[in-house]
Order: structure tokens, then sequence, then C-alpha cells
């Protein structure tokens, strides 16, 4: 602002353009009291500002003082971040308490209903049931996953990722939805954008969350508002994705609510409040910062994602294919002899019908003792092992641990299955080389892991 616009306007006017409350400051230390600072946003100068007052000592008149004013700013923004990372903290340790215990009874939930539903002689009114039971175990599963990627800290592998590329892949999964619902995506992508360096899966659940999030608020527009979603790439110094849309906007009285777990304006059953959460997880775990912009002049809500450049040295991987279920071999119709060591009666009847009905002999192990006791006496195909499990004897250390130790043999033979959330339990399956299936799983999950486990080791 330039001074020759504030020369003789009074300060509070000049701040704030409400004076009363600098004025009561002011007053207050000339009567020779200490008040608080005042911390307030400027809307003249768009910063948050905080202003202290004394009087000066031996000044010739009682009257005199002394007014420093503060940009405060970027501090408030520090300051925000910090309490919404504690509490993001708290709430996760509590989720993924509440999450772990829920995996075992969604999987034998969706497990035995699919497996029912298999069943060509069901009557149609009860594969209806069975159907809406399915879709519901598979939909508290998904919740359930929610809650264990907002609780889950450290991460997955970080290597160099083509932010650009993960939008256009994104917005390519999503583009037959968002045009049922006549909802244009126009996209401005910077040419040169570096590499941000982090999870892929991680980075795709952002722009997913964040675009979806987009996608409902402009679905209610009327006929003559414009049904549209920006999407935009700029480096300047950092990486930068805007996700802007023409929706109704967020009413300022909730935006400092809509990164908070749980938080939702959707009806019940429409959302869980932690799409934003887990967004804002993901992209601190990266090293960034996630905003809601202030409202600009056409409306609608615009959230700003700010990510660090990968280090100039990092080499990017080769993008992969996803695999689908592999073809039906003559590999995978072998009688085959598995082991199972999983503590739940629930999920020892599932994964027993499941592989039962092709052919397979299943045992079953209650307890890691039984588990190394039937392994050592050789034979088995594939083991199936709860990530809960512990080897006999040995705090901390994961009974696929012991298997691989003791038997090497078995190390292509093992399945984890995992509703673990800490960084260490993946870390030492990485380590150990073994695959893993992520609880609560349904049974196509496992049937292809299972699969492609056989189908590896008969090349082998």
């Amino acid at each position: 602002m330039p001074l020759q616009n504030v020369v003789g306007t009074p300060l509070g006017e000049a701040l704030l353009g409400k004076p009363s409350a600098l004025q009561e400051l002011l007053a207050a230390t000339r009567r020779g009291d200490r008040p608080a600072p005042l911390v307030a946003r400027s809307e003249r100068l768009g910063r948050a500002v905080r202003v202290n007052a004394a009087r000066i000592p031996g000044a010739a008149t009682e009257q005199s003082i002394v007014v420093m004013v503060e940009d405060v700013t970027e501090q408030q923004a520090l300051e925000t971040q910090l309490v919404q990372s504690e509490k993001l903290a708290a709430v996760g340790q509590l989720v993924s308490g509440v999450a772990h215990e829920l995996n075992n009874p969604l999987t034998s939930i969706a497990g035995l209903s699919e497996f029912l539903l298999e069943q060509k002689e069901l009557g149609k009114k009860d594969r209806g049931h069975l159907q809406v039971i399915q879709e519901q175990a598979e939909r508290a599963s998904r919740i359930v996953r929610n809650l264990l990627t907002f609780a889950r800290k450290g991460a997955s592998e970080r290597v160099p990722v083509d932010l650009n590329d993960v939008i256009r892949r994104t917005l390519s999964l999503t583009s037959y939805d968002l045009k049922l619902k006549d909802i244009v995506v126009e996209r401005e992508l910077s040419g040169a954008l570096p590499d941000v360096f982090g999870d892929r899966h991680g980075l795709q659940q952002v722009v997913l969350n964040l675009v979806t999030n987009a996608a409902h608020a402009v679905a209610e527009n009327p006929r003559e508002r414009s049904r549209q979603i920006t999407v935009s790439t700029w480096f300047d110094g950092q990486v930068h994705l805007r996700v802007a849309d023409t929706g109704p906007g967020i009413a300022d009285e909730i935006a400092q609510s809509v990164f908070t777990p749980f938080f939702t304006t959707k009806e019940p059953g429409k959302g869980t409040g932690l799409g934003l959460s887990i967004t804002y997880s993901i992209v601190e775990s990266h090293g960034g910062q996630i905003a809601l912009e202030p409202r600009g002049p056409r409306g609608g809500a615009a959230f700003r994602v700010d990510l660090p450049p990968a280090p100039a040295d990092a080499v990017r991987p080769a993008l992969t294919p996803v695999h689908g279920t592999p073809a039906v071999n003559a590999a995978s119709m072998v009688k085959r002899t598995i082991l199972l060591v999983d503590a739940d009666p629930a999920v020892q009847r599932t994964i027993k019908a499941l592989f039962a009905r092709d052919g397979h002999d299943v045992e079953v192990a209650g307890d890691p003792q039984h588990a190394l006791d039937l392994a050592q006496r050789g034979g088995f195909d594939l083991v199936i092992t709860d990530a809960r499990a512990m080897a006999p004897g040995k705090r901390g250390t994961l009974l696929a641990e012991e298997l691989v130790s003791r038997m090497p043999a078995l190390r292509d033979r093992i399945i984890v299955a995992t509703g673990d959330v800490r960084p260490t339990t993946e870390e030492t399956l990485a380590r150990l080389g073994v695959r893993y299936v992520r609880k609560p799983f349904n049974l196509r999950d496992l049937r292809v892991e299972a699969a492609r486990l056989w189908e590896a080791t008969a090349l082998s």
C-alpha cells in the first residue's frame, strides 16, 4: 500500500479497517495497563498481524506510546499445521486399533458371502440378499482401508514421480464417471514441471480425493451454472498443484474444519469425512503442504498442494503395467497342500472353504508353535500366515521371519495377511521378499495372489 494513502489515517483503520479493537488496546496502554497483544486478520492487507503497544518511559506526555506491528501470517499457518498434525496423530492411534479389530470379521463376512454367491443352486431372492451383504461388507472394508491409510505413518518407497503423469492417469480413470455427470475438466499442466520425490500411489490418492470432492461439489450446480473442475500445475521453486471447482464453495465458518478427521457436510452414508484428512496426511508425509485457498471472485473452492521437487540426482523408475488376474493354467489346477496360520475360527473357515472348493487340502495351525511343527514336517505348497503371528519365544520377530530363517525354501511359498499399520512390519515383509495381502481382503485378492505364487514357483 503506498505511504501517501495511509498518512493521516487512524492506525486502526489503516491496519484493520475496523478500528474498535485496536482503539481498546491503545486506550488500555495509555491507562498504564499491559493488555495482551491483538492478533487479527487485515482484509486490507490480506495478512494476519499482531499488534503490541507499550508506554514510552520518560515521555513528555503520558499519552505517548510505541506500537509494534508484526506480520504473523506464516507463523499462524505453521501453528495451524502443527495443531492439525497433532490432531491427526491422536486420531490415527485410535482408528488404527479400531480398524485392525474389524479386519477379521469383515474378511469373513465378505469372503463367505462371495463364496455363497458362486453357488449355482441359489434362489433369486437369496442371491439378492447375499449381494446386499457382500456390497455392504465391501463398503465397510473400504472404510477400514481408508482408516488404515489415514493412520499409516512412514511409508512407502520414495522415488521421483512425474506429477503431471499422475494427474493424467487419474483423470483418465475418472473420465467416464465425470462425463456421466456433465462435468468438464480443464487441464492447465506446466510443460516444465520437475519430478517430485514420493510415493506414486499416495500422490494418485491425493489427486483422486481432490477431484472427487470437486466433482461432488459441482454435481449439485443448477443448470445455469457451469460444472467445471480446473486442475493446474506450475513450478516456482516448489511444485504446485491446484484443483479448483465452480461449486457452491466452502463457508468461512467451516473452512477451518475441512481437514479434521470425520468432518463432513454430506448426508449420512455418503461420506466418512476422511478424504481430506487422508490427503493432508499424505501431503505432509511428502514434506509438502495443502491449503484451502481464499474464495475467488468466481466462487467455488480451490485446494492448493505445495511439494518439494525431487533431488537432481534421483533416478525415476520405469512404470510397470498393472497386472490383471492371471490366466488359469495347468499349474493352478494341480491339487495343493496349504498351511493356514490364523487364530480366528471365522477366518479359518472362510479360507478353508475357498481352497477346499478348488480341491486343495488346508491344514490349520491355531498358534505359531504348531505352525512351525507342521512346516518342518514339509510338503506345503503354500503357507498363509497372519502378520500378528509371532515367532515362539522371540519377541518382535514375525512367524514369517522364523519360517524363512529355518526353511529358506519356503520364502517363495508364503503369503502374509496383514492389517498392520506399523511401517516396521511392511519393511520386514519387503526385506524378507514374501508376498502379502492387506486385510480386510476378499476371496478374489487371495485367489489371485495364490495363483501368481504357484505360477512363479512352477516357472522357477
